[in-house]
């Protein structure tokens, strides 16, 4: 390192690499997925490069750390932290812009927004409940669709 230049930083990116080629059952999976509501296939499969493995493992992150997002910040609204309820919004949205949910990244930021400007409870309520209840219709066919 030369003197006077900071170290690097670690990467926060998604990793790019091609990872393992896609096997029959997540390429059934990729199909199925294809024809799911409120998910486009095609405007994830961008995002991830057309990497289908990459987008896949997207896919399986999404659910790891999403499928809780709702109950999540609940809890940090009630809590009081808000702060940590409008990160948690933040992250649902960019997660689900990542993967081609679209409506889902829409409702996602109208939470966002409503903790952000210190919108009433009932208002924040009601946009988690819409984020939650298009995030629960497709935690479970996209589960199913991935273990096709």
């Amino acid at each position: 390192r030369l003197a006077g230049t900071a170290a690097p930083r670690p990467s926060t990116a998604v990793p790019t690499a091609e990872g393992p080629a896609v096997g029959p059952a997540t390429a059934g999976g990729l199909a199925a997925l294809r024809e799911l509501p409120g998910l486009d296939v095609e405007a994830g499969l961008r995002l991830a490069l057309g990497r289908e493995a990459l987008y896949l493992r997207l896919l399986d992150r999404f659910l790891e750390g999403q499928a809780g997002a709702p109950a999540a910040i609940t809890e940090a609204l009630a809590a009081g932290d808000r702060e940590q309820a409008q990160r948690l919004a933040h992250t649902l949205k960019g997660t689900a812009a990542q993967i081609g949910a679209e409506t889902l990244r829409a409702k996602a930021e109208a939470l966002e927004q409503a903790i952000r400007h210190g919108e009433p409870a009932e208002v924040v309520q009601s946009r988690l409940d819409a984020a939650a209840a298009t995030l629960a219709g497709l935690v479970t066919p996209m589960r199913e669709s991935l273990s096709a």
